[in-house]
């Protein structure tokens, strides 16, 4: 295994022409995944210098025992300039047991040279995933890229390779700038391919839905504003409605994390130093053709060279461009759904409304019914009181009679008959006033239970 020191560069992205800077410190645990075998683990860790410590641990279970490589590597911080470059180095020097036992690990036990190997494999976690994380030290990650690590840092083999940021970073058209460059080229290229594909899902989704609920006019101009305007959208299933609104949000997210990730991506295209990685550079070019009367070998090699770097901007302008017309059609289909969703809300409230009212008669009509029981318990309160009245003058009349009677018992003229059958009559009608003020007592008792349940 060499000792030497090896050196990686990292760019920590940023919006602003100034140094990058640290916002972040203390340690940061991740697992990476790189879908082998293994569990590959890192803790991070930054000190006052921007020097960078990863702790490793590497977890495998082989025929049920855990093989585990634990090892550190410090990055040393040896430039940094304020275009958001800074550079590193380490050495990768691992004690022999942990050699050992990098040979038992399924992704290296039939390499012949599996040090080498795990080295190249360390450096490509350190150039992608891991530098991913270390980003978070200086620069808060916006865009859903965990599982792309959508940049990658230089990362040299050999320190023969290694070229000094210091050195290279003020040059025209420098390694660093151009490496970081290709990067952004692949990202939009494969952005533009991702959001081209569900533009022409969600568009046969489209068609198949306009067939499905639009007239036959509809069906054959495929006009979304007929559809719009002549349709019940209120009938139209959520399910499918939830297909667009997914298929929409999916291209929004790609819009979004594609046009954060230009404005730092500027940043490189408008550097100083980028004389030829641009769009626009065709007429240059061609001048200096022109002024090459006996091109060499070398001559035509820069010339091709260039006209490369030229074909690698104009990919990430008409990738970008091409996302940001896809973002405004998608603004428009929007408004489309919009529509639906508004008609089916719209189809809500009218059912509320109908059971508001519906609810409104039933309280009316309670109201009415309440009304009457208490006109009715006013009348039989009347009647109840004129019936208390009729009960105490039938009990006097018969408590008369009764006496009348008592003395009838003693005197037997001809006047005390008269008397008695006078009486009689007095004792009937009082029975028959008592029963009538009874029957009043049941009915009131009646009517009170049924207010009351």
């Amino acid at each position: 295994m060499p000792t030497s020191y090896l050196y990686c560069t990292f760019w920590y992205p940023t919006i602003f022409l100034s140094e990058a800077k640290k916002i972040s410190a203390g340690e940061k645990e991740h697992a990476i995944d790189d879908s082998s075998e293994h569990t590959f683990k890192v803790i991070l860790s930054i000190d006052d210098n921007e020097n960078i410590s990863i702790k490793t641990e590497i977890t495998e279970i082989i025929e049920s025992k855990s093989v585990v490589i634990q090892f550190s590597l410090l990055l040393e911080k040896i430039e940094k300039r304020s275009n958001g470059f800074v550079q590193y180095k380490f050495q990768f020097n691992l004690p022999k047991n942990i050699q050992d036992n990098i040979k038992k690990l399924s992704k290296f036990k039939n390499e012949t040279d599996h040090l080498t190997k795990f080295r190249e494999y360390f450096q490509n976690s350190l150039s992608k995933p891991i530098y991913h994380y270390i980003k978070e030290f200086y620069h808060k990650h916006e865009t859903i890229t965990n599982k792309d690590y959508d940049l990658a840092a230089i990362c040299f083999e050999e320190e023969s390779s290694y070229i000094a940021l210091e050195n290279n970073s003020h040059s025209n058209d420098n390694k660093y700038l151009q490496g970081f460059l290709d990067n952004f080229e692949e990202v939009f290229k494969r952005k533009a391919y991702q959001a081209s594909e569900l533009n022409f899902l969600f568009k046969e989704t489209y068609f198949k839905f306009i067939n499905k609920y639009g007239t036959r006019k509809e069906k054959f101009d495929k006009e979304e504003k007929s559809f719009l305007q002549t349709n019940d959208l209120s009938t139209i299933p959520t399910n499918e409605i939830e297909i667009f609104i997914a298929n929409l949000q999916q291209l929004n997210d790609i819009c979004e994390d594609t046009l954060i990730e230009y404005t730092y991506c500027k940043t490189l295209l408008h550097s100083i130093y980028n004389k030829f990685y641009r769009h626009d550079t065709e007429g240059r070019i061609e001048h200096l053709e022109d002024t090459i009367k006996d091109p060499t070998t070398e001559d035509i090699e820069k010339i091709e060279n260039l006209k490369r770097l030229r074909r690698k901007a104009l990919n990430i302008r008409n990738s970008v461009r091409y996302i940001e017309d896809i973002k405004y059609k998608n603004q428009n289909r929007q408004y489309f759904i919009s529509r639906i969703l508004l008609a089916k809300v719209q189809e809500k409230n009218d059912k509320i409304e109908t059971i508001v009212n519906i609810v409104r008669e039933q309280n009316t009509h309670t109201e009415n019914v309440v009304t009457e029981i208490e006109e009715q318990n006013v009348k039989i309160g009347n009647v109840l009181e004129n019936g208390n009245t009729i009960t105490n003058i039938s009990i006097a009349i018969a408590i008369y009679g009764l006496i009348l009677t008592i003395l009838s018992i003693f005197e037997k003229s001809l006047s005390a008959i008269l008397i008695c059958k006078f009486n009689l009559h007095i004792c009937l009608l009082s029975f028959f006033t008592l029963t009538f003020a009874i029957a009043l007592l049941i009915i009131w008792s009646k009517r009170k239970k049924q207010k009351e349940d």
